[in-house]
Protein backbone atom coordinates (compact mmCIF):
# COMPACT_ATOMS: atom_id res chain seq x y z
CA UNK A 1 0.00 0.00 0.00
CA UNK A 2 1.21 3.42 -0.46
CA UNK A 3 -0.21 7.17 0.00
CA UNK A 4 -0.75 9.94 -3.14
CA UNK A 5 -1.41 13.19 -1.80
CA UNK A 6 -3.52 15.72 -3.73
CA UNK A 7 -4.07 19.40 -2.40
CA UNK A 8 -7.27 21.31 -3.43
CA UNK A 9 -9.03 24.14 -2.85
CA UNK A 10 -12.25 23.44 -0.45
CA UNK A 11 -14.17 25.72 -2.31
CA UNK A 12 -13.75 27.21 -5.72
CA UNK A 13 -13.22 30.73 -3.95
CA UNK A 14 -10.87 29.89 -1.24
CA UNK A 15 -7.02 29.84 -2.22
CA UNK A 16 -6.82 27.53 1.36
CA UNK A 17 -6.03 23.63 0.35
CA UNK A 18 -6.51 20.69 1.66
CA UNK A 19 -4.40 17.51 1.85
CA UNK A 20 -6.30 13.98 0.70
CA UNK A 21 -4.36 11.04 1.05
CA UNK A 22 -5.76 7.72 -1.01
CA UNK A 23 -4.47 4.56 0.24
CA UNK A 24 -4.24 2.02 -2.92
CA UNK A 25 -1.88 -0.61 -4.24
CA UNK A 26 0.46 -0.01 -7.35
CA UNK A 27 -0.09 -3.66 -8.89
CA UNK A 28 -3.84 -4.13 -8.05
CA UNK A 29 -5.33 -0.55 -9.09
CA UNK A 30 -5.87 0.62 -12.34
CA UNK A 31 -6.95 4.74 -13.80
CA UNK A 32 -10.38 4.45 -13.87
CA UNK A 33 -10.37 2.86 -9.93
CA UNK A 34 -8.10 5.45 -9.09
CA UNK A 35 -9.89 8.39 -10.67
CA UNK A 36 -13.19 6.69 -8.66
CA UNK A 37 -11.37 7.06 -4.95
CA UNK A 38 -10.64 10.50 -5.79
CA UNK A 39 -13.50 11.51 -6.61
CA UNK A 40 -15.48 9.85 -4.07
CA UNK A 41 -12.74 11.75 -1.80
CA UNK A 42 -12.89 14.74 -2.58
CA UNK A 43 -17.11 14.36 -2.31
CA UNK A 44 -16.94 13.33 0.67
CA UNK A 45 -14.35 16.47 2.01
CA UNK A 46 -16.98 18.84 0.40
CA UNK A 47 -20.09 17.20 2.71
CA UNK A 48 -21.21 15.42 -0.61
CA UNK A 49 -21.86 18.53 -2.51
CA UNK A 50 -21.56 16.92 -6.01
CA UNK A 51 -21.72 20.59 -7.43
CA UNK A 52 -18.66 21.60 -5.84
CA UNK A 53 -17.00 18.42 -6.42
CA UNK A 54 -17.59 18.52 -10.06
CA UNK A 55 -16.43 21.74 -10.11
CA UNK A 56 -13.32 21.05 -8.01
CA UNK A 57 -12.63 17.89 -10.49
CA UNK A 58 -13.48 20.16 -13.53
CA UNK A 59 -16.41 17.97 -14.94
CA UNK A 60 -20.08 18.70 -15.16
CA UNK A 61 -22.00 17.37 -12.79
CA UNK A 62 -23.95 14.44 -14.92
CA UNK A 63 -20.29 13.46 -15.80
CA UNK A 64 -19.52 13.17 -11.72
CA UNK A 65 -22.89 11.45 -11.90
CA UNK A 66 -21.52 8.93 -14.74
CA UNK A 67 -18.34 8.32 -12.58
CA UNK A 68 -19.47 7.66 -9.33
CA UNK A 69 -22.49 5.34 -10.75
CA UNK A 70 -19.72 3.38 -12.72
CA UNK A 71 -21.18 4.59 -16.12
CA UNK A 72 -18.59 6.44 -17.21
CA UNK A 73 -15.19 5.03 -18.31
CA UNK A 74 -12.41 6.25 -18.69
Amino acid sequence: MTHREKSFPSSPADKKSVNICLEFSYASTNIQQLTVLYAHEVLKRVNGNKAMTARILGISRPKLNRLLTGELII
